[in-house]
């Protein structure tokens, strides 16, 4: 995954919903600890079918000035 970058995104979330999925990533850095984000988006399988997807992250590990170096999250099919 680490690869492919930024790229994964744009290939593997439906196009209406790449825009959420980078707003979360941001706000991951403004959760406090013991706070989570929760995300709704639609995955695209490698058949082309889509997948509704929840997601809940928290912060796992920070950096120095407190953004979110590593999170862990859990993925749920809706």
């Amino acid at each position: 995954m680490r690869a492919m970058g930024n790229s994964i995104i744009e290939t593997t979330v439906h196009p209406d919903y790449i825009a959420s999925v980078y707003a979360h990533f941001e706000r991951m850095h403004t959760l406090k600890d013991g706070e989570y984000d929760s995300y709704d988006f639609i995955a695209v399988k490698k058949t082309g079918e889509f997948l509704p997807i929840t997601c809940r992250t928290a912060v796992f590990k920070r950096n120095p000035d407190g953004t979110c170096a590593q999170y862990v999250g859990v993925t749920i099919p809706t």
